[in-house]
């Protein structure tokens, strides 16, 4: 069998391959990061309407004196918590959800950033995470690298403010979530 029989690529052909496939994937990868921001902002803004009828039952609770339920620790522990005056109304813990209670948030009105806080804590131990740089999910406040994040913030005594940040400080999603 003599060389001339051999069939295969050249130098050149192969450089030319190289190019091209460098050329489409130098066209398609920033497009690709593109869609995958984007896609990180549409799951941080689902994320927040998702919380906003968890913040309603809290609110709800919380301004007619009503004990709710939450994760209270790292081990996915359940806890009760209930206004301070609930042994005087009735409305306790071991009333309504028949446990004792674990915590208490000082009664209507004084007590709006407990009880956002403690909707912070809950997402925190369920695991709720910003799909940008895996901090908290939910904040009470953010600095300039908080994008990802959703904010929490009391708005008179019976309203929160929800505002739901993906890559720059313009809010994707914002809705104030207000006790019926």
């Amino acid at each position: 069998m003599l060389a001339k029989d051999v069939k295969c690529f050249t130098l050149v052909e192969l450089m030319v391959v190289i190019a091209v496939v460098s050329l489409l994937s130098a066209i398609a990868l920033p497009a690709y990061l593109g869609q995958m921001d984007k896609s990180k902002a549409r799951t941080t803004q689902s994320s927040a309407k998702a919380a906003v009828a968890d913040l309603q039952v809290y609110l709800d609770a919380y301004v007619a004196g009503d004990p709710y339920l939450m994760i209270g620790d790292a081990s996915g522990t359940q806890s009760c918590v209930e206004a301070s005056n609930a042994s005087t109304t009735g409305n306790s813990c071991l009333a309504i959800f028949n446990q004792t209670g674990s915590a208490t948030y000082p009664s209507y009105p004084a007590g709006m950033s407990t009880v956002i806080s403690h909707f912070v804590s809950n997402s925190k131990y369920k695991g709720d995470k910003s799909v940008f740089k895996g901090l908290p999910l939910f904040v009470t406040s953010h600095g300039p690298d908080g994008y990802g994040q959703v904010l929490l913030s009391p708005s008179g005594n019976k309203s929160i403010v929800v505002l739901a940040y993906a890559m720059n400080s313009t809010p994707v999603f914002s809705q104030i979530v207000t006790a019926r």
